[in-house]
């Protein structure tokens, strides 16, 4: 039986060599010319199995029960073609002109090239070479010896019968269990890589990515990287284990995106990053209509293939949005998920824009008017966004009263605009009940306890956030501007410097943390850091040199109020954007009634930073106006008692 043959050749050579390759089947290792390959997992085992056949054929039934498990959930066939297709790759094979691994239609597969084996295992010998009749003219004493021989040779097959019958006894009885793998609770999704160059497949599977890991962030009992960290890998150069290790998760999920006229074959596998290993790997063609249905396929299989206990309500999560949709409105919704991920003026601007495409082609897309009203709620003027920005929100929760997104959509406006902070806690409350693992959420809904002087939950929701989403530079500064509000400096400065770790070239995360020095009276790494914001948000090197220079000669006060006096002159006539800033800047400088005046702009442009008037120590100097405190007492904060820096 081709099995057996199998089975005695798979324990011979440990390494082999064939054309340029070399292979060790006991590591897994594959190199071409001494260069280790990246072949791992299925592929791997089946060129081991192929090898170890030396010739003959191995049935495609022999490598699913090898390994596939029976209780393994995956699409075999589709499963063992993508392995089969990426073992030729790493080889440069080809079905049409094999060099190495042979199809036989419907049958399996067979490996064609000539082996040599690096170090041939010495075959254990079955026992000492039978001795040859004595021949008639033996002697008495040869006789003899013959005799003896005869015996020895008895009491070896006997003692080899008994070894056998002890051994076959062992095999049966009960053998200890093997050790479990450690369980899978983390996982990130890596961004699927698409065939072909054309932008519109990158954009296709940008979302495709961001809405598997929002269906699979619904699992309570997953814990799944969010959107901008994995992005980051977009063509990981590092090995599987060490993007596991920056991400913090126990295993990864890659992908693949192919299109048809019509229809769309996306490839996935679940690789465990604690050994490198492949667990499960499917693969779908859909009609690109059913593009929703899918997604919520591929985030059940993978929730399942990981083995978290998945409830009702997780179910229900994952199949949301089933129905079908117009292959180009969801286009339109991924470029407009691409712009507002930028998280840039200009590129929310063309976001919106690509949404309302979306909407005018899919005009019961629930999800399109729930992104729409979250671009909207950052526009400026916000007198002119806002008001869109909760229409739209509704109308999103009209559609689809269980989608998270549509809950926090809602969460902004009644934070931003309404100031009904009761109600913006009960909208974001329901959006992490419905998406529990959302970073964006979990972000937003700290921003208000923070605004609301409820710090360490503020901390708690935003740290949350940064777990699941770790390389991410907004949630990052984000953290640090907490810990500036709950007067905590010294951990405000410490989260800002690692967010520059992360990106030297963060904007916020220089800004905030001048802002830290600058409060804690450190002028020279106050300047420092504000030059170096100026200069990652595209400012030229001469202007930032005068600054400089003007600190030097002049001192810090002249230096700040230059900055305001930049800032004023950038800004474009009419523009109540930066007004809370200058009023901040301003109240810093100690100039009380231009800063009143700004402040009073600002209340009546609606902008967004006036939720936090009653938590920023730069607004210190103002506390002790009326009119200061009657803005607070407008915006419905709550008035918190002067408080000094934590220890």
């Amino acid at each position: 039986m081709a099995t057996e043959r199998r089975g005695a050749k798979s324990d011979g050579p440990r390494q082999v060599r064939f054309g340029v390759f070399e292979a060790d089947l006991r590591s897994g290792e594959l190199r071409k010319q001494g260069i280790r390959l990246r072949l791992a997992g299925q592929p791997f085992e089946i060129l081991a199995m192929l090898i170890a056949a030396r010739g003959d054929v191995v049935t495609r039934e022999e490598l699913r029960r090898r390994l596939w498990a029976d209780d393994t959930h995956v699409d075999f066939d589709h499963s063992l073609n993508a392995a089969i297709n990426k073992l030729r790759e790493a080889l440069g094979d080809s079905s049409d002109t094999p060099r190495f691994v042979e199809t036989l239609p419907r049958r399996g597969y067979r490996f064609v090239a000539p082996i040599e084996v690096l170090d041939p295992k010495t075959e254990a010998a079955a026992g000492p070479p039978a001795p040859e009749p004595p021949p008639p003219s033996a002697s008495p004493a040869t006789r003899a010896s013959a005799r003896s021989l005869a015996l020895a040779a008895a009491a070896g097959a006997a003692a080899l019968l008994l070894l056998a019958a002890v051994t076959g006894w062992l095999r049966r009885a009960p053998q200890p269990a093997p050790q479990a793998a450690a369980p899978i609770r983390s996982v990130a999704v890596l961004p699927f890589s698409t065939i072909g160059q054309d932008p519109d497949k990158d954009f296709f599977a940008d979302g495709m990515t961001e809405e598997v890991i929002g269906r699979l962030s619904g699992v309570g009992a997953l814990h799944v990287i969010s959107r901008t960290s994995v992005m980051l890998y977009r063509q990981p150069k590092q090995p599987l284990p060490e993007i596991a290790k920056a991400l913090g998760v126990d295993a990864i999920v890659e992908g693949s995106i192919q299109h048809f006229p019509d229809q769309v074959q996306i490839s996935a596998k679940l690789i465990d990053a604690r050994s490198d290993r492949a667990l499960w790997a499917q693969t779908w063609q859909r009609d690109s209509w059913d593009i929703q249905a899918l997604q919520g396929e591929i985030a059940r299989a993978i929730a399942e293939g990981v083995s978290v206990r998945v409830t009702q309500e997780d179910r229900a999560r994952l199949a949301r949005r089933a129905g079908p949709l117009d292959p180009e409105a969801y286009l339109e919704f991924a470029r407009g998920r691409h712009l507002q991920n930028q998280a840039l003026p200009p590129a929310n601007v063309q976001a919106i824009q690509h949404f309302r495409k979306a909407i005018a082609i899919a005009p019961d897309y629930a999800q399109a008017w729930a992104r729409l009203a979250e671009a909207e709620a950052f526009g400026s003027p916000a007198k002119e966004w806002m008001p869109k920005a909760k229409a739209d929100a509704a109308r999103a929760l009209e559609l689809a009263p269980d989608l998270a997104e549509a809950h926090a959509a809602d969460g902004l406006v009644k934070t931003f605009w309404d100031w009904d902070f009761p109600g913006a806690e009960r909208a974001f409350r329901k959006a992490l009940e419905l998406d529990p693992n959302s970073s964006d959420v979990h972000y937003r809904f700290s921003t208000l306890l923070a605004a609301l002087g409820r710090f360490d939950e503020a901390i708690a929701e935003c740290r949350r956030a940064y777990e699941l989403d770790p390389l991410s530079d907004p949630v990052g500064h984000h953290l640090g501007r907490l810990y500036y509000f709950a007067r905590d400096y010294e951990k405000a400065a410490s989260q800002l410097e690692h967010v520059l770790t992360l990106d030297p070239q963060s904007y916020y995360g220089h800004f905030f943390l001048a802002i830290v020095h600058e409060q804690q009276g450190d002028e020279t790494n106050a300047v420092a850091h504000f030059e170096r914001a100026f200069l990652s948000a595209g400012a030229s090197a001469p202007p930032v040199a005068n600054l400089h220079r003007l600190w030097q000669e002049k001192g810090y006060t002249a230096f700040s109020r230059a900055v305001l006096d930049w800032g004023i002159a950038k800004s474009p006539p009419g523009d109540t954007l930066n007004s809370a800033a200058n009023a901040l800047r301003l109240a810093r400088l100690g100039d009380k009634e231009q800063a009143l005046q700004w402040l009073g702009r600002a209340f009546t442009s609606h902008t967004r930073d006036l939720v936090f008037l009653a938590v920023d120590p730069t607004w210190d100097p103002l506390r002790g106006d009326p009119r200061f405190q009657a803005y607070v007492e407008k915006i419905g904060l709550p008035r918190l008692p002067q408080s000094t820096p934590r220890p």
